[in-house]
C-alpha cells in the first residue's frame, strides 16, 4: 500500500517554493517559541509591575488615615481565636508595609510595641506574627 501525499500545509514550504529542510523548520520552530517566551516574560514583568504600583497606590491611601487599620488589628486580636489572629497578622503586615514606604519604620514598631502589650502571653499569636516576619523589638 502506498500513500501519496499531494497537499503539503504552506508551512512546509519556504517563500522560494521550496521545500524546508527538517533543520529549518526546527529553526523556525525553535525562533518562535524562543519569540513567545519573551512576550510571556514582557507580560509577566508589565503586570508584576503593574501589581507593585496598584499595592503601592493602596498602602499610601492606608497611610493618609492608618488608624483604623490598627483598630481592625485589635478587633481582629480580641475575637482570639485563628481567623481573628489571621486577620489581625494580616492588617499588619500592610501597616509594617505601608509605615516602611513612608519611611516610619520606627512609628510603627512603637505602635506595635503599644498594641501587643496586653497580648504578649498569646503564644498562637505571637506565633503568627514570627511566622510573618513581625517581631517586636526590645
Amino acid at each position: 500500500m502506498s500513500i501519496s501525499i499531494t497537499n503539503f500545509s504552506p508551512s512546509t514550504v519556504s517563500s522560494g517554493g521550496k521545500y524546508r529542510t527538517v533543520a529549518e523548520l526546527l529553526a523556525s520552530a525553535d525562533a518562535f517559541r524562543r519569540a513567545h517566551l519573551e512576550r510571556e516574560a514582557k507580560a509577566r514583568a508589565e503586570a508584576e509591575a503593574r501589581k507593585r504600583r496598584e499595592r503601592e497606590a493602596f498602602l499610601r491611601r492606608m497611610m493618609t488615615d492608618p488608624e483604623p487599620v490598627w483598630r481592625a488589628a485589635e478587633a481582629g486580636i480580641e475575637r482570639k481565636n485563628a481567623k481573628g489572629y489571621q486577620d489581625a497578622v494580616h492588617y499588619l503586615q500592610d501597616l509594617a508595609e505601608g509605615y516602611r514606604l513612608i519611611n516610619e519604620a520606627e512609628e510603627f514598631q512603637r505602635r506595635f510595641q503599644a498594641l501587643m502589650a496586653p497580648y504578649h502571653n498569646r503564644r498562637a499569636l505571637r506565633q503568627r506574627l514570627k511566622d510573618a516576619g513581625l517581631t517586636l523589638t526590645a
